[in-house]
């Protein structure tokens, strides 16, 4: 076959042929299981909540800012970019702002980048990886369940890192393969520029690591004009969309950033807790660096330009490293010890482009095309079913969570009418208890129902800040969607008391109940935290007007 102008002609890159009536029967049968799996999501019966209640309230909060007007880091601190909040955003414009809107926004995200990612494999891969190609997008983005975690702990704890890994997931595949025709390489340029650019405004380590990623992989495959100018495109067409969004505040995100990056380069993401990532992944690491070896060994280096001069082993081993690199570095940066998901899409990756090679004869294996084709499958099966199937058994169990009976002694539920349909659940510590946690909120709201007009605008100094949401109440300007120490703050790298208290008429302070615990734990620590570093500030401020078992409520001195 001659090479495409422009492209490699190397056999671990070139895409896969296949009749047109073959792929159309996979693709429907694809998009069957796509469609099944996104209404799973969408018709849970509510919100069901085992792990992570208090990072729900996370969400909840920007995305009620959103609703409102607030602009991430040009209106409150937030460690995170604009696109998860714009998420949650559109769940509850959906819902009429319940939070069963959160399972309609993960249903139709979950469906619209799964058809990206089918957009992309589909001139790359064989009909049947493009199909589970396809299947693996849709259940990475609609589990309500933390990666790395057993899957009965559903919640929705980090769903951003989902995302994340999908969008790298989908320039992973572009940038390593080459299109079928050189008129997709600007499609496919443009595709990973977007998701490039993206990643920037969802959360700033996958951006890093997309980066790093993309500019290494340019190694691999010879590059054209199309594809470079399709990247400009599609990361600098975002990112005019996104800075004019904030008033073109690029200093405002870059501060935020910084500021929580520095927090958590002093704690809990220290460099000696790269082990524990390291550890978490050591099996899939391996087992992918053999696979991009074995695929390296059998097939022929057909390379016309310098690169023909390297054996092929050596560039599917480069491309392993790289992911796995990537890999480890988002773990190291999440808080999050264990789970792969791009070592399984890369694994998919290089089974397909082995076994197309062994099937067309270009390729150094002794046994028979069926037998290694067999060998390619399986172990490519290996590393991306096991994924696959934790992701179903969180969705199923989720599924079956959310029709609980309100009335189980194991629920907690919220008395707000916006957040009546979430379900705590969890562990029996009292601080990650679903239904001490419920109790928590609802004294919380209570107390401002009885002590706070509605027309107030309020600020827990906490966690988070469930009380604006919760009241339906317009939320204040400054403040954090969440103040985690040593994650996205700390003694020397920390929002000002100006900003985060300088503008709502009441604060809630939560009481913590240290006595029955140890230092160590988080409503402890956290509490110290902010003590040591606001409460000077607050008592200028703030006169204590009104408490309750869990809160004291602080209300603004009129000058």
């Amino acid at each position: 076959m001659a090479p495409v102008e422009g492209l490699t002609k190397a056999p671990l890159l070139e895409p896969a042929m296949g009749s047109s009536s073959s792929r159309r029967r996979w693709e429907i049968g694809c998009l069957i299981v796509i469609a099944a799996i996104c209404l799973t999501r969408a018709c849970f019966g509510g919100l069901p909540i085992v792990t992570g209640a208090i990072d729900l309230t996370v969400a909840l909060d920007g995305g009620w800012r959103v609703l409102n007007g607030q602009r991430p880091h040009v209106d409150y601190y937030s460690a995170l970019g604009p696109i998860s909040q714009f998420i949650t955003a559109f769940g509850l414009i959906l819902a009429n702002h319940a939070v069963r809107g959160l399972n309609y926004a993960s249903a139709i995200l979950g469906f619209l980048v799964s058809l990206w990612s089918l957009a992309i494999a589909r001139s790359r891969m064989a009909p049947a990886w493009e199909a589970l190609t396809g299947i693996f997008f849709a259940l990475l983005i609609v589990v309500p369940a933390p990666l790395g975690l057993p899957f009965d702990f559903i919640g929705e704890a980090m769903f951003y890192n989902r995302y994340g890994y999908a969008l790298m997931a989908i320039i992973l595949i572009e940038s390593y393969l080459a299109p079928r025709e050189a008129k997709s390489s600007l499609a496919g340029g443009f595709s990973t520029g977007l998701a490039c650019c993206l990643l920037l405004f969802l959360k700033a380590s996958y951006f890093f690591a997309a980066a790093a990623l993309i500019g290494s992989m340019l190694l691999i495959r010879r590059q054209n004009k199309q594809r470079l100018i399709g990247i400009c495109l599609g990361f600098g067409g975002a990112l005019t969309i996104m800075l004019a969004y904030l008033g073109f505040h690029a200093g405002a995100m870059v501060r935020d950033l910084r500021m929580a990056a520095s927090a958590r380069a002093q704690g809990i993401f220290a460099p000696g807790h790269l082990g524990i990532p390291l550890r978490g992944t050591f099996v899939s690491n391996m087992s992918l660096l053999a696979l991009a070896g074995l695929a390296g060994l059998v097939s022929f280096n057909a390379r016309e330009d310098w690169r023909g001069r390297i054996p092929a082993w050596c560039w599917s081993v480069y491309g392993a490293a790289l992911v796995i690199g990537a890999g480890i570095a988002l773990l190291a940066t999440n808080w999050q010890f264990s789970s792969a998901p791009l070592n399984a899409v890369f694994a998919i990756v290089l089974a397909d482009a082995a076994i197309r090679n062994v099937s067309a004869g270009r390729h150094r294996a002794k046994a028979s095309p069926l037998w290694s084709g067999i060998v390619f499958a399986v172990w490519a099966l290996f590393l991306s079913v096991p994924m696959m199937a934790w992701n179903v058994q969180a969705l199923v169990v989720g599924f079956e969570q959310s029709g609980a009976p309100k009335n189980s002694p194991q629920v907690g539920l919220i008395h707000s009418g916006a957040m009546s349909e979430m379900k705590l659940m969890g562990w029996s510590r009292p601080w990650i208890n679903g239904r001490a946690y419920a109790t928590e909120l609802n004294d919380g709201i209570s107390l401002l129902e009885r002590s706070s007009p509605a027309t107030e605008t309020v600020y827990a100094l906490d966690y988070a800040n469930l009380f604006s949401y919760a009241l339906q109440r317009k939320p204040a300007r400054g403040g954090s969607t969440w103040l985690h120490p040593e994650y996205n703050f700390s003694d020397d790298f920390k929002p000002s008391p100006e900003w985060l208290l300088g503008y709502p008429d009441v604060v809630m302070v939560p009481k913590p109940q240290c006595e029955v615990h140890s230092g160590e734990d988080p409503p402890c620590f956290r509490a110290e935290y902010i003590q040591r570093n606001y409460f000077a500030y607050l008592s200028s401020r703030f006169r204590l007007v009104a408490e309750s078992e869990y809160w004291r409520l602080y209300r603004r001195n009129h000058e």
